[in-house]
Protein backbone atom coordinates (compact mmCIF):
# COMPACT_ATOMS: atom_id res chain seq x y z
CA UNK A 1 0.00 0.00 0.00
CA UNK A 2 2.75 2.56 0.98
CA UNK A 3 4.71 1.72 -2.71
CA UNK A 4 1.14 2.47 -4.03
CA UNK A 5 1.05 6.00 -2.03
CA UNK A 6 4.67 6.55 -3.15
CA UNK A 7 4.13 5.60 -7.32
CA UNK A 8 1.05 8.50 -7.20
CA UNK A 9 2.81 10.76 -5.55
CA UNK A 10 5.67 10.52 -7.90
CA UNK A 11 3.59 10.94 -11.02
CA UNK A 12 1.28 13.47 -10.10
CA UNK A 13 4.66 15.44 -9.06
CA UNK A 14 6.17 14.54 -12.59
CA UNK A 15 2.61 15.71 -14.32
CA UNK A 16 2.08 19.05 -12.54
CA UNK A 17 6.05 19.88 -13.21
CA UNK A 18 6.31 19.42 -16.85
CA UNK A 19 6.51 22.37 -19.32
CA UNK A 20 3.78 23.43 -21.49
CA UNK A 21 3.37 22.29 -24.60
CA UNK A 22 5.31 24.62 -27.84
CA UNK A 23 3.34 26.28 -30.33
CA UNK A 24 3.91 25.41 -33.84
CA UNK A 25 7.38 26.89 -34.89
CA UNK A 26 4.96 28.97 -38.36
CA UNK A 27 4.23 32.14 -36.27
CA UNK A 28 5.96 34.19 -33.88
CA UNK A 29 5.77 37.43 -32.52
CA UNK A 30 7.84 40.39 -32.70
CA UNK A 31 8.05 44.00 -31.29
CA UNK A 32 8.20 46.51 -34.04
CA UNK A 33 9.88 49.01 -31.43
CA UNK A 34 12.71 50.85 -32.71
CA UNK A 35 15.10 48.75 -30.35
CA UNK A 36 13.29 45.16 -30.85
CA UNK A 37 15.68 42.25 -31.49
CA UNK A 38 14.07 39.34 -31.23
CA UNK A 39 10.86 36.86 -31.57
CA UNK A 40 8.94 35.80 -29.04
CA UNK A 41 6.83 32.11 -29.06
CA UNK A 42 4.01 33.72 -26.58
CA UNK A 43 2.16 37.17 -26.51
CA UNK A 44 2.64 36.64 -22.27
CA UNK A 45 6.41 36.30 -22.73
CA UNK A 46 7.99 38.97 -20.31
CA UNK A 47 10.17 40.20 -22.91
CA UNK A 48 7.22 41.98 -24.86
CA UNK A 49 6.11 43.88 -21.58
CA UNK A 50 8.55 46.33 -22.23
CA UNK A 51 7.94 46.87 -26.56
CA UNK A 52 7.26 50.53 -27.10
CA UNK A 53 5.92 49.38 -30.65
CA UNK A 54 3.04 47.44 -31.64
CA UNK A 55 3.19 43.60 -31.18
CA UNK A 56 3.36 41.62 -34.51
CA UNK A 57 2.79 37.90 -35.64
CA UNK A 58 5.12 36.72 -38.07
CA UNK A 59 6.68 33.84 -40.02
CA UNK A 60 9.70 32.38 -37.99
CA UNK A 61 11.44 32.48 -41.06
CA UNK A 62 10.43 36.29 -41.80
CA UNK A 63 11.32 37.15 -38.17
CA UNK A 64 14.95 35.68 -39.04
CA UNK A 65 15.30 36.36 -42.55
CA UNK A 66 13.64 39.91 -43.06
CA UNK A 67 13.58 41.64 -39.33
CA UNK A 68 16.83 39.93 -38.49
CA UNK A 69 15.54 38.70 -34.83
CA UNK A 70 16.91 36.22 -33.09
CA UNK A 71 15.25 33.70 -30.27
CA UNK A 72 13.94 35.21 -27.44
CA UNK A 73 15.93 33.73 -24.15
CA UNK A 74 12.56 33.48 -22.16
CA UNK A 75 10.47 31.86 -24.47
CA UNK A 76 13.10 29.60 -24.87
CA UNK A 77 11.59 29.39 -28.66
Amino acid sequence: MKTLLLFFLITATTIAGAAPAKPKADSVFICTGKYAKVYHAYTSCRGLGNCKGKIAKVSLEDAVNKYHRRRCGWCEK
